[in-house]
């Protein structure tokens, strides 16, 4: 099979994943307010069915039924045009929500891609640094035989690769725990993946941070969902004050008896048209009104208030992740520096030992460093990538084609080792 890669693991988390499919749907169902609250300006359509008994004298006794249609139309009705606005409002929030979730959604799946891969490369750079810590320690043994070590020595290699053994398997199940947790965001086993192997940092396109302010402040779902919330406090403040406004509504109905409609149903000689006026207005309600009135415009203020501070915290959070970036990319860079002279330093240690002029603990700490550079190097390339990421979400920008970007960059197959013998 074929190596995964994160655009792929992406698609099938979306296609598998019943916690994504479940949030879809309620995005979907939530979207459907405003088509629901549609339905409270127009008018509405009944048909009643009556019967009555009404005894004038002993065993004298009247019974009829009628059947009546009738329709009342809201010629204006406050509450009603607020169910409407409220509708839409709904509407437009789910559409924020589900933005905001397919952000964090990306994140989510990259973070626990990367979280594999790290932990893999973590995993292998054990096995490697295992099986010289054995040969190490195999070599020191032949050399006690041969009386040209101490039984010291021999201690201190033995040491070292019991505790390599140690972080092996620890490293292990890492990886067995990081790829357990990726395969459950795509209902499917996972046995390799495309990893970065090259020994370069890669320069991600990020643009100047003033375009980030300027798309996440105004195409953002942070500050959109800010403004929704002022929009919602406007509709509740003037909701409640059409509490002191009159509404009107308009009843038309037509009704004919049971023994009527052998002349056919609603026919113009027997049937009765009715039709009414309603006008209704609170009057008094004991100044309820009044303060409900006076809390939703302080809520207003508030939402008026929020929407400045969520507009700060937008360009602080931007500005972090931003400084979050050049950081990992620096430290990445660092990180393959002292890699690469790890590595040098190491092969130049082995000949040394090999030639006999270099101490046992000396090559043991060569071999050590040399793990944690490489484990150090694929660990922050991978966090590099995740807060490139990080930061295309801060300012709203996060979508496939950033997960693109990076899928193209790694193409090494990558087998998973999660049940690979450390021994």
């Amino acid at each position: 099979m074929l190596a995964y890669n994160l655009d792929e693991i992406l698609d099938l988390s979306r296609e598998r994943d019943p916690g994504y499919q479940s949030k879809m749907l309620k995005f979907a169902a939530n979207k459907q307010a405003a088509v629901i609250a549609i339905g409270k300006s127009l008018p509405a359509l009944t048909l009643s069915l009556t019967g009555t008994q009404t005894s004038t004298a002993p065993n004298v006794t009247n019974r009829s039924s009628k059947l009546k249609l009738a329709s009342t139309i809201p010629l204006y009705n406050p509450e009603n045009l607020h169910t409407h606005r409220a509708g839409k409002i709904k509407t437009e929030k789910a559409q924020l929500d589900e933005r905001s979730f397919q952000t964090t959604h990306i994140l989510s799946i990259a973070e626990s891609y990367f979280a594999a891969l790290s932990a893999q490369a973590a995993y292998q750079s054990n096995l490697t640094a295992t099986k010289r810590y054995q040969k190490s320690y195999e070599e020191s043994l032949e050399l006690e035989k041969a009386g040209l070590k101490t039984h010291v020595d021999t201690l201190v290699s033995l040491s070292a690769y019991d505790n390599s053994q140690v972080d092996a398997v620890s490293a292990k199940n890492k990886l067995s725990h990081t790829l357990n947790t990726l395969e459950g965001k795509i209902d499917a086993s996972v046995s390799s993946l495309n990893a970065y192997q090259q020994e370069t940092i890669p320069d991600l396109p990020v643009e100047p941070i003033e375009a980030l302010f300027s798309h996440a402040l105004t195409q953002g779902s942070k500050i959109a969902k800010a403004r929704l919330s002022l929009k919602t406090s406007d509709e509740n403040l003037s909701h409640a004050e059409s509490k002191f406004l009159p509404s009107l509504s308009l009843t038309i109905g037509m009704s004919q008896t049971l023994a009527q409609l052998q002349e056919g149903f609603l026919h113009e000689d027997h049937t009765d048209v009715e039709t009414s006026l309603a006008v209704s207005m609170n009057v008094f309600n004991g100044f309820s009104d009044y303060h409900r009135v006076r809390q939703k415009a302080l809520a207003y203020q508030a939402s008026l208030e929020e929407l400045k501070n969520e507009t700060y915290n937008i360009k602080l959070d931007i500005e972090k992740s931003y400084q979050n970036f050049t950081n990992t990319k620096l430290k990445a860079s660092a990180s393959l520096s002292a890699m690469k002279s790890a590595k040098a330093s190491l092969d130049g240690v082995s000949e040394q030992y090999q030639a006999g002029t270099t101490t046992e603990l000396e090559l043991l700490t060569a071999i050590s460093r040399s793990t944690a550079s490489q484990q150090g190097y694929y660990e922050s390339i991978y966090q590099y990538f995740q807060s490139y990421l990080q930061l295309k979400a801060s300012a709203s920008m996060l979508n496939d084609t950033a997960i693109a970007d990076i899928s193209q960059l790694l193409r090494l197959e990558t087998v998973l080792q999660s049940t690979t013998d450390p021994s």
